[in-house]
């Protein structure tokens, strides 16, 4: 117990012990979040470990307190009631996978469990804003620790009793990045931006995805998450008869002699080229996809995010002026998911803040991506006359 009149707590982790350094006491504390750490308040000793028997890491991961234990059962509640069941704003046939298969995946490896938490807690600051800050903090806690159990199991071999979790993962992480950056913008009092390092941060880690897929892709496909690869594009014998409008054509035109224009450094060009190349297809299928039943999905959309590469999210990252323009017009291409609650006003948010850090002379080409979102994307998906 703490002496009377002192300040002081045994009850730090081991790692803010040992340095020496003021710990806030949170399972896991900030520091060792900061840093990347496991934390001793979220992980068990290795005595305990030993006795528990022969269960993996990730597994290990428990509730410190009967606080931290209800609200775990408060967020796998609301994963239950307001995100696999309705909340994810796909066709039917996946919600099953999110609703009866992903969860119990996420009981073999805790790291899914922790992402599917997280995800929750999105939703509920989503759907209570009252008890958004108190979401929040719980959503960074299980990112965290659901990131860390992620890498350290990419590090290893990727065999069939991981590969399903590691891609459900990945996929649960593409949605919490933009539902975290939507929020940290809407919690603004004013000028709600997201800027141009988180936009590098959602493209970074949805190349999770990417990294999987390659790694795993023949235990994936007989798994029954093979259904989330399906209707991602067009059906092949489509792609020769779905042409965008003679205005948009000309607009990528555009696009590209203004990446001629602006530079010389042929790392740049050709990632941006490529970027663009990709965009081009991600509208020509918002086109097709719109007038399907099930309309256009997100992942038809979310798709452009792991087709980028790495060059050219560092350029994002870097605020290069081409690849904003570029990742503006991505944005406009968000437009038919602007009512999912986690990617909701995410364009919006994406365009302002590549305004400001555009310099005015590049801001009228943000003219056309910003009359697309407001549309509906418009000039793309509607038939040719």
């Amino acid at each position: 117990m703490t002496q009377l009149g002192s300040k002081k707590s045994r009850r730090g982790c081991l790692r803010c012990k040992t340095r020496r350094v003021k710990c806030n006491e949170e399972a896991p504390c900030s520091n060792c979040v900061r840093r990347g750490e496991q934390c001793s308040l979220v992980i068990p000793s290795p005595a305990s470990t030993t006795s528990l028997g022969a269960k993996a890491e990730q597994d290990t991961i428990l509730p410190t307190s009967e606080r931290e234990w209800v609200e775990d059962m408060e967020l796998m509640y609301y994963y239950t009631t307001h995100v696999s069941a309705i909340g994810l704003g796909i066709r039917t046939e996946l919600l099953a996978l999110w609703r009866d298969y992903i969860p119990p995946e996420g009981f073999k490896h805790s790291f899914l469990l922790h992402g599917l938490l997280a995800l929750a807690a999105l939703k509920m600051a989503n759907d209570q804003p009252s008890e958004s800050a108190r979401c929040l903090t719980l959503c960074d806690k299980h990112q965290a620790i659901a990131i860390s159990g992620f890498r350290q199991a990419l590090a290893g071999p990727i065999g069939p009793e991981i590969a399903v979790s590691l891609f459900a993962l990945s996929s649960v992480i593409s949605m919490s990045v933009m539902a975290r950056a939507c929020a940290k913008a809407a919690s603004q009092p004013s000028a709600q931006y997201i800027n141009p390092e988180e936009m590098a941060n959602m493209f970074y880690l949805t190349m999770g995805v990417r990294d999987v897929t390659k790694m795993a892709r023949d235990i994936l496909v007989d798994s029954p998450l093979s259904q989330m690869f399906q209707d991602l594009e067009m059906p092949h014998n489509m792609r020769e008869k779905v042409h965008l409008s003679n205005n948009v054509a000309n607009h990528f035109k555009d696009l590209e002699n203004m990446v001629h224009y602006n530079t010389n450094d042929i790392t740049i060009k050709n990632a941006c080229l490529e970027a663009l190349m990709g965009l081009k297809e991600i509208f020509k299928n918002a086109k097709y996809f719109s007038s399907q039943p099930d309309g256009v999905q997100p992942g038809q959309i979310w798709r452009f995010k792991v087709m980028v590469s790495t060059d050219f999210v560092k350029l994002v990252q870097a605020r290069h002026p081409i690849a904003l323009v570029i990742v503006a017009h991505y944005a406009a291409a968000t437009s038919p998911l602007q009512t999912v609650w986690f990617s909701m006003n995410w364009g919006e948010y994406a365009i302002r803040g590549i305004a400001m850090a555009l310099d005015e002379s590049m801001h009228h080409w943000l003219d056309w991506p910003q009359e697309q979102l407001r549309n509906g994307l418009k000039a793309v998906v509607e038939k040719d006359s």
